[in-house]
């Protein structure tokens, strides 16, 4: 699965889908990306496991998938970063998905933002 999401990184002429968890506000938080399907997502620029704040950014393949992400709490104070949190969803082609950590009450929760098309991006829908 790590090989296939590698791949599409590189190839736009696949379809793909994209998780963007990139912070827009300073009363929200960016929201990791650290399992797909149960694999461990590896940063392709280092071949690491994700650090935080490096992964926010993640394109997957048409379908569903189940993501383990974790929201960035602290945007100083990496240690005090929240729990893994599943989250399903069914990737549509050449989408992007926006979600962000954002405090509701005293919990920290994953906000769905919107979703928009990607530009250079080929479905193949007919």
């Amino acid at each position: 699965m790590v090989a296939a999401l590698t791949m599409l990184a590189d190839n736009s002429s696949v379809p793909y889908g994209e998780v963007d968890g990139k912070s827009t506000s300073s009363d929200t938080r960016d929201v990791v990306v650290v399992f797909v399907d149960g694999q461990l997502v590896f940063d392709t620029q280092t071949k690491h496991a994700p650090v935080v704040g490096a992964n926010v950014s993640q394109r997957l393949s048409p379908g569903p998938h189940e993501l383990e992400v974790r929201i960035v709490e602290s945007k100083s104070d990496h240690e005090n970063d929240g729990p893994l949190r599943k989250l399903v969803l069914n990737v549509v082609p050449c989408t992007r998905y926006h979600f962000e950590g954002k405090r509701v009450d005293s919990d920290w929760r994953i906000v769905a933002v919107g979703e928009a098309a990607i530009p250079d991006c080929r479905s193949h829908r007919k």
